[in-house]
């Protein structure tokens, strides 16, 4: 009697393991995302939702007299397939004709010129896209973008070093970038509150 009972724990035991670890992976392949994403993440939908509040919002922030582009849009990381799904902010240089580039063209690498972001651009466009992500439960990130025709490309480093400091900065919520080439500021709005606060722009 005892081996019995004690099989039939076992099986038991086995089936509800199994059953766990197939929804860990139909939940997320339901959703058009990979298997290996969390499915505690953000769903599509989700993401959608935020971003039906997050684009209108963004078309209040400054753009210099439409010297800039801000457009949200889903990101996401490459887990063979989509996985951790955020809302991504772009800003990216839209009339260039009063801006002076960073630097020329670099015709060895083929690169187009850059033109520095504006402090003020990235700090509204985290006071106005924070909050949204924070209500919504979905992260959020601001990148540097390439104009529509792909001759100039938005450096962040500036604005971000302007806001944060010159070292990449963690903080509680937070993450911000400063880098040459590559700075962008990520806002881990799923699983944290008071957010804009740790960022110091409240």
């Amino acid at each position: 009697m005892r081996v019995w009972k004690r099989t039939l724990a076992v099986c038991v035991s086995a089936l509800i393991l199994a059953t766990t670890l197939a929804g860990c992976f139909l939940i997320p392949l339901a959703d058009n995302r990979s298997p290996f994403d969390s499915a505690s993440n953000a769903s599509n939908a989700e993401i959608n939702d935020a971003l039906s509040e997050i684009s209108p919002a963004l078309e209040s922030v400054d753009t210099h007299q439409g010297a800039w582009r801000i457009t949200a849009y889903r990101g996401a990381d490459n887990c063979e397939g989509a996985c951790n799904l955020r809302v991504e902010v772009e800003i990216a240089p839209a009339d260039v004709s009063s801006m002076e580039p960073i630097d020329p063209t670099d015709e060895s690498t083929h690169m187009p010129p850059r033109y520095a972001v504006p402090e003020d651009v990235l700090r509204q466009t985290l006071i106005t896209a924070v909050p949204i992500g924070e209500e919504k439960k979905v992260d959020v990130r601001v990148v540097a973008g390439y104009r529509e025709d792909g001759e100039g490309l938005a450096d962040l480093r500036s604005a971000v070093e302007a806001l944060f400091g010159p070292e990449t900065t963690r903080g509680d919520g937070f993450w911000a970038s400063a880098s040459e080439y590559d700075s962008d500021v990520s806002a881990f709005t799923r699983n944290w509150t008071g957010v804009l606060a740790n960022m110091g722009l409240e």
